[in-house]
């Protein structure tokens, strides 16, 4: 083979590896585009759960079963997540005596309650990842502890699990909620994050000002 068919050849291998290369990354890109949530999806997230979130605490009360149990889980989990962003482990984590201290430092006229949950992924670095809840989304939490005393589980945390460890499917159960919002795709908590951070960048907070919402940005290092 001579010189300038071997340049040929050498030419051909780059010009294919360089295509593939280029398919490749326009095939991530359009995945990753496919999972892109929008600031509105976020809204919409917030004024579903608040609706609903109420009404399945109203059908626990009435009958506590598992399935009500998660389905609640996974509407607080959109909720939060759709503002915070926080990894499932900050839920999964948190403790009744954390909020109870948020009950505590609580004064008349604040217009809500800061959860602090020391224990999770990131807490080394960047300390206790926090939640801001109204008043009135914090009083969810206050007729869920009801619930929960009642049901005796072996174990302190918040959403504690028939066993006796931490709630480990916070995705499915965020995922359903979502479904059943009508809200597009089936984001995970990744996808979630990225939207907030995003939007932290964008503006002070990506949560619906109709409904009266908080101006109350989360340190996104956490969790």
């Amino acid at each position: 083979m001579d010189v300038v068919s071997m340049l040929r050849t050498v030419t051909k291998c780059l010009t294919d590896t360089t295509r593939n290369v280029v398919l490749h990354q326009l095939a991530v890109k359009s995945h990753k585009k496919a999972r892109i949530i929008s600031c509105e999806d976020l809204k919409r997230c917030q004024q579903g759960a608040k609706l609903r979130i109420p009404e399945l605490l109203d059908a626990l009360e009435e009958n506590h079963t598992p399935s009500l149990r998660y389905r609640f889980y996974g509407y607080f989990a959109a909720f939060t997540a759709s503002i915070y962003g926080y990894r499932p482990a900050v839920l999964s984590n948190l403790r009744v005596s954390e909020v109870e201290e948020a009950a505590e430092a609580h004064k008349p006229g604040d217009e809500g309650f800061v959860i602090s949950i020391r224990e999770h992924k990131t807490n080394k670095w960047f300390g206790a990842a926090q939640i801001f809840l109204e008043n009135d989304e914090f009083h969810w939490l206050v007729r869920w502890l009801q619930l929960r005393a009642a049901s005796r589980p072996p174990n302190q945390l918040v959403f504690f699990t028939a066993g006796r460890g931490p709630c480990k499917n916070f995705l499915h159960h965020l995922q359903v909620a979502w479904v059943e919002m009508g809200l597009k795709g089936s984001p995970n908590f990744t996808d979630l994050r990225t939207r907030c951070v995003c939007s932290s960048q964008e503006q002070p907070a990506c949560r619906a000002a109709e409904d009266g919402g908080h101006i109350y940005v989360p340190q996104h290092g956490h969790s």
